[in-house]
């Protein structure tokens, strides 16, 4: 008798092994990375039109996603201006490089709201690599920001070069940016013609 119960209690274990766990996650939730960039990090319980837009279905069970107020920039690919609501700074956020603090004047000169997050900000990238020497290279980039009044906000940086010569090593490492003046980039890119 005991043989016979054991039998259905796997019986009953192995049918429920086989029913899909359709509670436990949704197929239409999609990934960042399958998402357009406009819809990443996106809080869509704040605008569900959005959501139905980007493709995202809300789950069974309702999760909330601190996301703080960040606008995409046009260029270059994945840059974000991200607003860090406590100091009031916003944060320059480019692929594989160490986050730069740009400080408060981008946060009242942009508009970080809900609805101006939907669009991209229409910013200017200017990129420059230059040879002092022939053995020296040394790329620099220019970033212009719109504010709302029309006016630019110029930053400059130069992005240092990896000591590192193991090319696999070097893939996993982020750059780090040095802040360069405007008028010192404008001055180089004088000097060094392409």
């Amino acid at each position: 008798m005991q043989h016979r119960s054991s039998l259905t209690l796997l019986a009953a274990l192995c049918a429920l092994a086989t029913l899909p766990l359709s509670g436990c996650s949704s197929s239409a939730n999609k990934g960042d990375g399958d998402l357009p960039e406009i819809c990443r990090q996106y809080d869509f319980s704040k605008d569900p039109a959005m959501a139905e837009e980007c493709g995202i279905r809300q789950t069974r069970y309702k999760s909330y996603k601190n996301i703080p107020p960040m606008r995409y920039l046009i260029a270059p690919k994945d840059a974000q201006l991200v607003l860090d609501k406590k100091s009031g700074a916003v944060e320059l956020r480019l692929r594989e490089t160490m986050p730069v603090i740009l400080g408060e004047e981008v946060a009242k000169a942009v508009d970080f709201s809900d609805e101006a997050k939907k669009h991209h900000l229409k910013n200017q990238y200017i990129y420059k690599e230059i040879y002092p020497t022939k053995e020296t290279r040394m790329r620099l980039f220019k970033l212009r920001i719109p504010a709302n009044d029309g006016s630019w906000l110029d930053y400059c940086f130069r992005v240092p070069e990896h000591a590192a010569t193991n090319e696999r090593l070097r893939s996993h490492l982020s750059h780090s940016l040095d802040e360069l003046g405007c008028a010192e980039f404008d001055d180089l890119v004088k000097r060094y013609p392409d």
